[in-house]
């Protein structure tokens, strides 16, 4: 098994958690854990608040220039019906595979790195949005591609989804209104989750 000194992870707000105190984040957890293990680990995190797959290719600069496992979370902004778009997402479904699968291609494009998809979480939040369908509903869809992006790009999936879906999502969740980011808990599992699968590639 190859041994790995780098990680990277891209991806939105779930990534960034900015409204948790900054160690309370789950990148910062990690990065915490596995230098006790490796202390030439490093860490590098592209993430921005808001950001869809179509806005990452125009926003992020996607070049590893070291060897890495690299992490990608996108997709909750993605699977966005405002009602302002009149029944329609933020981003389709179609471009939304197109995007990815591009992204992640980009991302290994210098070097061979060990690539994970990870697939979020139900959300708290319960009001319909523009589709008259609640987010949850709608992120579905886009859950069940990641996993034939995953299999088209010769990534592994972090299934946190399923691994928080036995919990009621007050307990992970930020409150209402928010009802979308992980809260000091659900970012604790985030790490753990992720741990678990990538700790590996570095001792």
């Amino acid at each position: 098994m190859k041994k790995y000194q780098q990680l990277t992870i891209f991806g939105d707000s779930l990534v960034l958690c900015q409204k948790l105190n900054l160690r309370k984040r789950w990148p910062e957890i990690l990065k915490k854990k596995i230098k006790k293990k490796n202390s030439n680990f490093k860490m590098k995190v592209n993430a921005l608040n808001g950001i869809t797959t179509q806005n990452a290719l125009n926003k992020i600069d996607f070049t590893i220039k070291k060897r890495s496992v690299v992490l990608f979370l996108f997709g909750a902004n993605d699977s966005t019906y405002y009602k302002s778009f009149r029944g329609k997402p933020r981003v389709s479904l179609k471009s939304f595979r197109k995007n990815y699968t591009s992204i992640i291609k980009k991302a290994n494009k210098i070097h061979k790195n060990k690539l994970f998809i990870i697939n979020g979480h139900k959300f708290l939040r319960k009001r319909q949005e523009g589709n008259k369908k609640t987010h949850n509903v709608s992120y579905l869809k886009y859950k069940k591609d990641i996993y034939k992006i995953a299999k088209n790009t010769n990534s592994e999936i972090i299934d946190t989804y399923s691994n928080l879906l036995e919990i009621n999502p007050k307990s992970y969740c930020l409150p209402l209104p928010d009802g979308l980011h992980q809260n000091d808990f659900g970012s604790k599992r985030y790490s753990q989750i992720v741990y678990n699968q990538i700790n590996e590639f570095f001792i």
